[in-house]
């Protein structure tokens, strides 16, 4: 999750230093007239925090820091996708369907929030970030536990709009996607549509309710596997990860985090705020 989190965040810093034109005059300076200083100062630190913490999180240095300041920087960024665009509808599905505008900045938030709140893990350059915080120590649940509840419910909230918009146009999803780009599955293409809205709405709930979560978490990361598929064989590689022309979000993004998400609770576990701990 570390990983593919980086290599997806990483780009809208790039974006931001090949461009700080536009984001500082056309977000900064708008949106957020109360920040002190020059707009370009905070475009070059949100890009500086995007591109390094970026670096940070993928080899696992100084990781709780970094992954905490670029939760500060998604929770502007969702802030400036609601000032601009609204809440288009969330959680349920958008009036012009697809994804939020601030859905990429959102599922970012929910897992840096969980990276810094649970740690890099075994597998990064330094320990030293990686103790306990001691404020919770006293208690039968950690800072752990809180942030990959946060991690479950934000990604859940996300996601369960992608199956809504299956079941409210199976047709277009049928015959521009499954039949287009999975000829070979065999069977009609309705059932897959159903099927992949099935694991994506239940799937969700399990994850909010910490209810087979674990089995959940398998069947969504198939489902988002061939998300990703379809957006590489329908859009290419979009210079993945550098930054795609116009520098907005991949068109895989979400389905990409999502997939990260799904490797993380499939093995790690739902966390002690779960119906079932152990996750099935």
């Amino acid at each position: 999750m570390r990983v593919i989190a980086a290599l997806l965040i990483v780009h809208h810093g790039l974006g931001k230093l090949e461009d700080p034109d536009t984001f500082a005059m056309s977000v900064v300076a708008p949106y957020f007239p109360f920040l002190p200083g020059s707009p370009y100062f905070w475009t070059y630190l949100s890009a500086t925090f995007e591109v390094v913490g970026s670096g940070c999180i993928a080899f696992g240095v100084f990781v709780r820091p970094a992954a905490l300041l670029l939760a500060a920087t998604m929770v502007n960024a969702i802030y400036f996708h609601f000032r601009a665009f609204g809440l288009q509808n969330f959680p349920l599905d958008p009036d012009s369907g697809g994804s939020y505008t601030f859905e990429p900045s959102m599922a970012f938030l929910g897992i840096t929030l969980c990276i810094g709140l649970v740690g890099p893990g075994r597998f990064s350059l330094t320990k030293k970030w990686e103790t306990k915080l001691d404020l919770l120590k006293n208690l039968e649940w950690s800072w752990s536990d809180i942030g990959v509840l946060i991690l479950r419910i934000v990604t859940a909230l996300l996601m369960v709009h992608h199956g809504q918009n299956k079941l409210s146009d199976p047709d277009t999803f049928s015959t521009s996607v499954v039949a287009v780009y999975f000829p070979f599955l065999p069977g009609s293409p309705y059932f897959w549509t159903y099927l992949s809205a099935a694991f994506e709405i239940v799937g969700s709930t399990c994850w909010i309710a910490g209810f087979l979560a674990r089995p959940a978490a398998v069947l969504i990361g198939g489902t988002m596997t061939n998300a990703v598929a379809f957006h590489l064989m329908a859009f290419g590689s979009q210079s993945f990860p550098l930054c795609p022309d116009g520098c907005g979000a991949y068109t895989f993004e979400p389905s990409l985090a999502y997939l990260g998400v799904a490797a993380f609770i499939a093995l790690h576990g739902p966390g002690k705020f779960s119906v079932k701990p152990n996750g099935f």
